[in-house]
């Protein structure tokens, strides 16, 4: 699992998608020119405003430009609204793009697409991508799209576990990768525990059925492990972010396009950001609804009975995010933020070369006009 992203929606669901088409809607919302004023989720935070669409006459050009979008796992589910509900309203098409989506075979394919052009465009993960250019694979990050990570030691409530401290003499369910092991050693390290004393247990592909069933005390977790748990038992994980403890800021889930295709196609790439930065503050802004969205797409996502942890998992998610640079635009990125996570992964063997991300990561493509608001604090 090169990928550190860990995806569980539901316990027992991990079989793979094999396709995820939207069909338009009858009544079509309207492609909003600008962040709503009012959240309907008591968890969003305060979103900048967007441009409106480019102009169809002042494209480079006619008609509708096929671009050939590869998404970030290999399966569906939230938080696949922030761009599937765009498309199924049209917002794409009202920009001049028709999309085809691309589910990748494996959850850490989308550098390989992107670097070869199988992908005009996609969504893809910081630490993917510095692993991709360290290997050769090439492409460009062109926008943030979720900017604070989710990645984070979950564990289980009554194991006597308060602090990290704490994890000392107890089990930790562990992916076989280097990302997840190294986000975990540097937690440790910083926080003063004595990793001789904690027990690596394999976690397989799921690390959270192995941590429920009291294999393990806490697992490498992502965006849904700490809800799913409350769900499962009523009872609140034990949680510990790792930017909050020790960890620097990186962004986490980004925008990545071909080079080929964005030197050929600037413009289409700028749209593109556009409408999928409108539909993640949509998403952001409307999370019932857009949960509800994907469990039309996808309902063997949607918990048969009990609490609905996809919306508490995406409340929570989209309540972590804040702006690393206040001031700046949607989309933005900080290309010493990429430079200080680029060099941690280096100093500990996640990556083998010194990378200068300035050569990879870009604002160019930015929608222009972006209207700065002042950003909330973290």
């Amino acid at each position: 699992m090169s990928s550190i992203r860990i995806r569980l929606v539901t316990v027992a669901l991990i079989t793979a998608m094999t396709a995820a088409a939207c069909s338009g809607s009858s009544s079509p919302t309207p492609l909003p020119t600008a962040a709503p004023t009012a959240a309907a989720s008591s968890a969003a935070v305060a979103s900048n405003a967007l441009p409106s669409p480019t102009p169809a006459a002042s494209r480079s050009w006619t008609g509708l430009l096929k671009m050939n979008v590869v998404e970030d796992w290999n399966y569906g589910g939230p938080p696949w609204q922030i761009w599937l509900y765009p498309d199924a309203q049209g917002w794409y098409k009202d920009a001049g793009l028709d999309i085809n989506w691309v589910i990748p075979p494996n959850p850490s394919d989308q550098p390989k697409f992107l670097a070869t052009g199988q992908a005009d465009m996609g969504f893809t993960y910081t630490p993917d991508t510095l692993i991709a250019e360290s290997t050769g694979l090439d492409y460009q990050a062109v926008s943030s799209l979720i900017g604070v990570p989710s990645e984070n030691l979950t564990c289980r409530a009554n194991d006597g576990i308060s602090s990290p401290k704490d994890l000392e003499g107890k089990k930790v369910a562990e992916y076989d990768s280097p990302l997840p092991q190294v986000q975990f050693k540097i937690f440790a390290n910083k926080q003063g525990v004595d990793l001789s004393k904690v027990q690596a247990v394999s976690a397989g592909d799921n690390g959270y059925p192995i941590m429920l069933a009291g294999q393990a005390d806490c697992t490498q977790a992502g965006v849904f492990e700490p809800d799913t748990y409350k769900a499962n038992t009523g009872k609140d994980a034990v949680t510990f972010y790792y930017t909050k403890w020790g960890l620097p800021n990186w962004y986490w889930e980004v925008i990545g396009a071909n080079r080929k295709f964005a030197q050929a196609h600037p413009d289409a790439v700028q749209a593109f950001i556009d409408v999928t930065l409108r539909g993640y503050q949509w998403a952001q802004q409307n999370v019932q609804a857009g949960v509800n969205f994907i469990y039309t797409k996808f309902p063997e996502t949607k918990p048969a009975s009990g609490p609905d942890y996809n919306v508490t998992a995406m409340q929570d998610m989209f309540g972590r995010q804040f702006d690393y640079v206040p001031g700046k635009p949607p989309g933005y990125m900080d290309t010493g933020i990429w430079q200080t996570f680029a060099d941690l992964m280096l100093a500990n063997g996640v990556i083998t070369q010194k990378l200068d991300v300035t050569k990879f990561v870009t604002m160019d493509y930015l929608p222009p006009g972006n209207s700065v608001n002042p950003s909330p604090s973290p």
